[in-house]
């Protein structure tokens, strides 16, 4: 019998170390992996704000036609349409206006003030803006000018936009309807060619206004007349 606590002793201390040992193995090998991050939220498509619909006349427009147009077509300046910082005027003269910056032969800003024009991509900004409808009066600009666009309407617009333009005091040559005024300058433009000849006082731009039309320009204008389409 006194054997049999020594036995106890034994039994309990061989039970306590394998339970311990079962413990510590399987905290080594049955530890659940940590779950991972979740990702970062994302918002996809997020919106653009310079896409063409935002386009604005103050923040993307202006900035082009100042650094490009500004020294002679901003307020105060001497030659006409004075469309820098007026959206009204830049709208109505705007296929004019991108004709003569895209021009090879008669190209705004002429090349002895500025050698390397207009960049294709601030044209296409302009391009797009005047594509947006603004209200009823102001419809969407077509990509693709006519012949009278491309040649006579810049010219016309130059030398005669001052003063026969939307918001002039003189009967309308350019009224912002590219197809009208065509109609209209092939039917008046005989008569308003030899006004622009004329040497005298009752020239066309009046002398005190501006230089005459230039011999190239008066060509334009005769070239179409003799086949206006």
């Amino acid at each position: 019998m006194r054997h049999i606590p020594f036995l106890l002793l034994q039994w309990s201390c061989a039970t306590f170390l394998t339970v311990a040992c079962s413990s510590k193995s399987g905290g080594q090998h049955e530890a659940a992996p940590s779950a991972p991050s979740a990702p970062p939220a994302t918002t996809l498509n997020a919106p653009n704000d310079q896409t063409v619909g935002s386009l604005s006349f103050a923040g993307d427009i202006e900035p082009i036609l100042a650094t490009n147009c500004g020294g002679c077509h901003s307020s105060g300046a001497l030659h006409q349409p004075l469309f820098v910082g007026d959206e009204v005027v830049f709208r109505t003269n705007g296929a004019a206006i991108l004709a003569s910056i895209a021009s090879s032969d008669e190209r705004m800003p002429p090349s002895d003030t500025r050698a390397d024009g207009v960049s294709a991509s601030d044209q296409a900004t302009l391009q797009s803006f005047l594509a947006t409808t603004k209200g009823a009066e102001n419809p969407p600009i077509s990509p693709t000018l006519t012949p009278f666009e491309k040649t006579v309407l810049p010219v016309l617009t130059k030398n005669c936009g001052g003063c026969h333009s939307a918001g002039g005091t003189s009967p309308l040559i350019i009224s912002g309807d590219a197809l009208a005024d065509a109609k209209t300058f092939a039917g008046r433009g005989a008569r308003w060619l030899k006004l622009i000849q004329k040497t005298d006082d009752s020239r066309m731009p009046p002398p005190e206004d501006r230089q005459a039309m230039s011999a190239d320009e008066q060509t334009i204008l005769a070239n179409f007349l003799s086949n206006p389409s």
